[in-house]
């Protein structure tokens, strides 16, 4: 199962939970680093998203919605088990409305997208223009890693209103500065679409640990931190941007 299941409410007020399952499928490669996308050790295939009522003791209803008809894995099982397995167009209303596109896959494809980004045969054969994961800092002991993505409303090039996206940014291999970013599209017949966004190399954008750096370096910003990390409490984002000029 995928470790953030999330919970909506029905318009007639019941409680559901959505979740993704995960399965092993015959001869495929096993994914690199398991541990960083949240997936069980060993995981090589994501499947469909599952449905489980609140009112699981009571009434029983678990329902596992897919989206490609095709998925080898998908027939197996809708042919053992017809009633438990559905389609995603008879997914309710009040459930699609809340669906979004989920984080294990995305970060599982981002993963893969890192080498895969390369074009040109030469250059991914030689491995020269590997992608890593923009990292940042956690908690007062100032360790780095690899971002979780961002779940955000905003606007992306040429739309015309606001919509529910997850995000991640990359960085050139052992390098901070920004070279792209890869968005996945939660809203209505949108949903499940992926966006790719590649910066120019001669021009630099600073990726998260270089503002984390600028941030620092900045006088009063630093002077603010220091006694927020004294009193145990680290600052959000949003007093940081506040503070910024």
């Amino acid at each position: 199962m995928d470790q953030d299941p999330y919970l909506v409410i029905t318009d007639d007020g019941r409680l559901v939970w959505m979740v993704e399952r995960l399965y092993d499928f015959p001869l495929a490669s096993v994914f690199g680093d398991a541990s960083v996308a949240g997936l069980n050790e060993g995981a090589n295939y994501i499947s469909q998203r599952g449905q489980g009522d609140c009112r699981l003791r009571t009434t029983g209803k678990y329902r596992c919605m897919y989206s490609n008809p095709n998925d080898p894995i998908i027939q197996a099982y809708e042919h053992l088990f017809p009633k438990l397995f559905r389609p995603a167009s008879e997914m309710p209303a009040d459930l699609r409305r809340h669906a979004r596109y989920p984080e294990v896959l995305f970060r599982a494809q981002a993963e893969a997208y890192r080498i895969f980004h390369m074009r040109d045969p030469q250059v991914f054969y030689n491995k020269e223009d590997i992608w890593e994961i923009a990292h940042n800092l956690f908690g007062q002991s100032g360790q780095t890693g690899a971002r979780a993505a961002d779940l955000r409303r905003g606007h992306l090039a040429g739309g015309k209103q606001p919509e529910f996206l997850l995000i991640l940014p990359f960085t050139p291999r052992a390098k901070d500065n920004l070279i792209g970013w890869m968005a996945a599209r939660c809203d209505g017949e949108h949903l499940g679409d992926l966006v790719f966004f590649q910066l120019p190399k001669q021009q630099l954008m600073y990726g998260p640990m270089q503002i984390e750096s600028r941030i620092d370096q900045d006088q009063n910003i630093s002077k603010d931190l220091t006694l927020w990390n004294q009193q145990g409490s680290p600052p959000c984002c949003a007093e940081i941007l506040l503070l910024c000029p």
